[in-house]
């Protein structure tokens, strides 16, 4: 008979009550770290779309910049190309402008450091 009581109280209501209070209690944490981590990847998706808006409104505040500074020095390039065909096709007269600007650059400087 003691073993009938024995196997009676292994077997009974007390002990598969016990692990299923053990399992509503772990299913309660894990729901309330599934809300946490909702929360954190909430906060996270906010931070990282803040920074995203942040960086495409950098962007686009520094493109027109790029963007002419890019035809600047395209034109920039295009005139000095021109000016090399000319010196170039008629070397002379090249000449003669490097002079002409070389002494009026000379004149003006050495008028403004004599005062």
């Amino acid at each position: 008979m003691a073993a009938e009581r024995q196997q009676g109280n292994a077997g009974g209501p007390q002990s598969e009550e016990q692990p299923a209070g053990e399992a509503q209690s772990e299913v309660e944490a894990l729901r309330a770290d599934l809300d946490a981590l909702r929360a954190d990847l909430a906060r996270l998706a906010d931070r990282l779309g803040a920074q995203v808006r942040d960086s495409v409104r950098e962007a686009a505040e520094e493109l027109p910049f790029k963007e002419q500074l890019q035809r600047a020095k395209a034109q920039g390039e295009e005139t000095v190309e021109q000016v090399v065909e000319k010196v170039q096709s008629h070397p002379l007269a090249g000449l003669a402008i490097a002079f002409g600007t070389g002494f009026i650059l000379a004149a003006l400087l050495g008028r403004g450091g004599g005062r």
